[in-house]
């Protein structure tokens, strides 16, 4: 699952409404109570997803209502054994 998709999928499990606008989603912010969505999620081209609260909330306190964590936000690395390999031989 990609990042996007991780947030997207808590915000629709703790019922905050996302909803898809272009490239960008909008969601009720879950860290204070609001009528309109006051939330915007997108992602940069490298899988990274911004948020951003339009009320100045915390991102901690904003990802901690949803469930999330900082790290849900960044791609995973693919960790890949490094193969040794000889280039050159000195006497």
């Amino acid at each position: 699952m990609t990042p996007l998709e991780t947030v997207i999928d808590a915000l629709r499990t703790a019922s905050y409404d996302p909803r898809q606008r272009g490239d960008e989603w909008e969601a009720k912010w879950p860290a204070h109570k609001c009528r309109n969505p006051s939330r915007s999620v997108t992602a940069e081209p490298d899988g990274t997803v911004l948020v951003c609260c339009h009320g100045n909330c915390a991102t901690e306190d904003v990802l901690a209502a949803s469930g999330l964590t900082f790290t849900d936000l960044y791609p995973k690395r693919l960790d890949r054994p490094r193969s040794r390999e000889i280039v050159a031989e000195y006497d």
